[in-house]
């Protein structure tokens, strides 16, 4: 890096390092920092946004969902643009952060986070919680632990909001935050409204403890809960003490209960079935195949939409699979079980059609 680049660097951080708790040290961790995002609507796309203006050298962003009309009211970075072409959100935050600060390296994924493809991200300083349901957050403490990584949590609610850093292995775990955390997880498809300026507050809480653990990681508590109400502009802070007893952390090791990469869903509130085909399998050799199946289908670069066996299916170009209108979840993956059988079938005969012409 050139000393321009060096001086313009140091001005577009002046007023950040002029903070005598960070100083030009401390912007110094900051830019070398790497912090993964899990989520990016409402916390996530304001976390992502201030952690880029505040000049975090990189970001790894997890969020599998597509920008919608009703993001708009409490979700930054995207537009009505971003809506009305169904732009996955990890691709507008992308590039409005590019816009934002060039500097910083962004890489997405538009997928849900699981454990295999946690295995494929490069090494990270801090993880934050940005999801809207405790089946994935149960599933980040689990990989906290494992992986022996810290995470900052958050969650918005109403007027509610609550904070808390996370050291799994040395202080408490989310499960002993929530020991009804099973119960919970119940409660991720309940519609439940947020008000538009919690979602700044919670935000600007959860950056504020990343910056603290990314420059002064000894000053950080791992035991407090902080819970906010921007109804009654009241903020309070609990300890949390970690429970000898607890089924998360207080084992000896960690089994991940279960890999999200390919699980059968349903999507909250509909009868629309999801789930991940071969990452091999592109939207053009999707088209192809429904080609030579003679199967009208239409495409876009988004997605290809096509009926099989009666019900109507749309493929992602991130290889998600919706198959819409299935009674049950047993019939779902049975339409599932017969498309990529047929699938496996149409692709090995042609790789046998491709070893047979080479060999004449």
């Amino acid at each position: 890096m050139n000393t321009n680049t060096n001086l313009d660097s140091l001005a577009r951080y002046d007023r950040q390092m002029r903070v005598k708790q960070i100083g030009q040290n401390g912007q110094t961790n900051i830019r070398q920092a790497r912090v993964l995002l899990i989520g990016a609507g409402a916390l996530g796309s304001y976390c992502a946004e201030l952690l880029a203006r505040a000049g975090v050298g990189a970001l790894e962003i997890f969020d599998p969902d597509i920008v919608s009309l009703t993001n708009l009211q409490r979700q930054t970075l995207f537009t009505e643009a971003d809506a009305a072409s169904d732009t996955f959100k990890v691709e507008a935050v992308q590039k409005a952060l590019a816009a934002i600060n060039s500097e910083v390296a962004v890489t997405v994924h538009p997928y849900e986070l699981s454990e295999s493809r946690f295995q494929d991200l490069p090494a990270f300083d801090l993880a934050i919680d940005c999801t809207d349901n405790f089946q994935v957050r149960d599933l980040l403490n689990q990989l906290a632990l494992k992986y022996n990584f810290d995470f900052i949590f958050g969650s918005c609610a109403g007027v509610s909001g609550n904070v808390m850093a996370v050291d799994p292995k040395n202080g408490p775990c989310l499960h002993c935050l929530f020991p009804n955390i099973e119960a919970l997880k119940k409660t991720d498809c309940d519609l439940l409204g947020v008000n538009t300026a919690l979602i700044p507050l919670v935000s600007g809480l959860q950056v504020s403890l990343a910056l603290k653990y990314l420059t002064a990681k000894k000053e950080v508590a791992f035991n407090q809960l902080i819970t906010i109400d921007n109804w009654r502009m009241t903020q309070q802070k609990f300890t949390v003490l970690k429970n000898p007893n607890c089924k998360a952390c207080s084992q000896p090791t960690t089994q991940i209960t279960e890999d999200y990469q390919n699980t059968m869903k349903v999507l909250c509130g509909t009868n629309v079935y999801s789930i991940y085909l071969d990452a091999s399998l592109n939207l053009t050799t999707m088209k192809q195949f429904l080609t030579a199946q003679k199967i009208t289908f239409t495409a876009n670069p988004l997605c290809v939409q096509f009926v099989w066996q009666d019900l109507n299916l749309t493929y992602f170009k991130n290889h998600k699979l919706f198959i819409y209108d299935a009674p049950d979840k047993t019939s779902a993956l049975t339409i599932y079980d017969t498309l990529t059988q047929r699938l496996q079938q149409t692709q090995e005969a042609k790789k046998h059609a491709q070893s047979s012409n080479s060999n004449s």
